[in-house]
């Protein structure tokens, strides 16, 4: 499996979810929300470690199915956890999420 353009391509979605992460955050700014700075942090944290999973292009771009699978989980999953750490960071989603059920 191509570990390499897996990694690649996760950090390409996460440089994306970094710029995106920054609309909510300025609309936080207008309206005076106190959860700016919480959007800010993830977006940064986005971006630097977007920064270190594309510093350098994989010599082999072959991908199959496999690595697509992967791939696609991993965004998912990296996708679900970005979102929600903006609202755990704030207090507004427990660390405990026990409650939910």
């Amino acid at each position: 499996m191509n570990h390499a353009m897996v990694c690649y391509l996760v950090g390409w979605m996460l440089s994306v979810e970094g710029g995106i992460l920054l609309l909510p955050m300025l609309t936080a700014v207008i309206y005076q929300e106190p959860i700016a700075f919480a959007y800010l942090a993830v977006s940064a944290l986005c971006l630097v470690f977007s920064c270190l999973f594309t510093r350098c292009k994989p010599k082999n771009t072959r991908f199959y199915a496999r690595e697509g699978f992967v791939t696609v989980s991993l965004c998912w999953i990296v996708l679900a956890l970005t979102g929600a750490l903006p609202f755990w960071l704030s207090g507004e989603i427990p660390l405990l999420c026990g409650r939910a059920f």
